[in-house]
């Protein structure tokens, strides 16, 4: 499995957890870009099929959000490492984009207008 897949198989599980978190923890923009900054050229050391336990839960931290880093990562927990295997975007959303990625502007204020459907 490619480094791309193991990443964006953490990137996606970092993604769902902190989706249906609700109580995720106080972070500022600037927590966030420090932790981007830092992590930028991180490459996972963990195997498809491992499982991440609390303790070796520093293998896994350069994939997951600050502000949800106390949600995911507690004692007790067990992540076991998959595939990510096919994330394209559904065709319905790529044609979607297609048809309609000639009426999307970006604002003055930076706002998006005319969006329809797609990327």
């Amino acid at each position: 499995m490619s480094i791309l897949a193991k990443t964006a198989r953490v990137g996606a599980f970092a993604a769902l957890l902190g989706a249906i978190s609700s109580g995720a923890g106080a972070m500022t923009t600037e927590d966030f870009l420090a932790w981007l900054e830092a992590n930028q050229k991180a490459t996972p050391e963990f195997t498809e099929g491992e499982v991440i336990t609390h303790d070796k839960s520093d293998k896994i931290r350069p994939f997951v959000p600050p502000g949800y880093q106390d949600e995911m990562i507690f004692d007790g927990m067990e992540v076991t490492i998959k595939d990510a295997g096919d994330i394209s975007p559904a065709d319905v959303y790529k044609e979607a984009t297609a048809k309609h990625q000639g009426s999307v502007v970006l604002a003055d204020d930076g706002a998006i207008e005319n969006y329809v459907a797609g990327l």
